[in-house]
């Protein structure tokens, strides 16, 4: 449970477009206004994990892919 007054971390993401086949970079700027982030995971399709603030993955099939990001605090508050 929180502590009263306490806030998740903010998270803004973003992919550096690749052509086919490439690697795709992707992006977050996490930032936690009463204390510090302490990990970034993104999920990629499959369940794959990655850890870091930025990460790189080259996606098997072409077209829209559905990746999922989070930041946890030192609070062990998610985003």
């Amino acid at each position: 449970m929180p502590l009263p007054g306490t806030q998740p971390p903010a998270l803004t993401v973003g992919v550096m477009q690749a052509e086919e086949g490439a690697a795709v970079e992707l992006v977050s700027g996490a930032e936690d206004a009463d204390g510090e982030v302490v990990s970034v995971i993104w999920t990629l399709p499959g369940g794959l994990e990655r850890r870091g603030v930025d990460v790189s993955h080259t996606f098997p099939d072409s077209g829209e892919q559905v990746v999922a990001v989070e930041a946890r605090d030192d609070e062990g508050l998610l985003t």
